[in-house]
């Protein structure tokens, strides 16, 4: 199944360009996150929870589609089906687009929340441990 979804998406994964400086920042020493893709699927997922899709005006290609794992092929898919509340997105070629703009909607607020804490890999982790939500 992998492997069908895979070959629905496009090869490149970007983002907005203006919002790579938070990539950035999340990405250096003591934060959460080792990689880009790491980040990306965070933001995703901040941005499908706050309910912030925006399309991205500049793209930049941080990776390609093989760094996802299988199962991050079928996360990506999940958050592109329950943003459109339709299955007929995995047969759609956009699915990735819709997950890039979930990204570019979350990113800022996961930067921000990330950077409210005093330790921001362990208070990360507690955060969705305790609260288990992304406020």
């Amino acid at each position: 199944m992998a492997e069908y979804l895979r070959s629905k998406l496009n090869d490149s994964i970007n983002i907005d360009s203006s919002k790579h400086k938070f990539y950035e920042e999340l990405r250096s020493e003591n934060m959460p996150f080792n990689t880009m893709k790491d980040i990306f699927l965070a933001a995703a997922y901040f941005g499908y929870k706050k309910k912030k899709r925006e399309p991205i005006k500049a793209k930049q290609k941080i990776f390609t589609k093989m760094t996802f794992k299988d199962e991050e092929m079928v996360d990506i898919f999940a958050l592109a089906i329950a943003t459109e509340k339709n299955v007929d997105v995995l047969s759609q070629d956009d699915a990735l687009e819709i997950v890039e703009q979930l990204a570019n909607g979350g990113i800022e607020e996961l930067r921000d929340l990330v950077a409210s804490f005093d330790d921001p890999f362990i208070e990360l982790i507690e955060h969705l441990v305790v609260f288990g939500e992304v406020v």
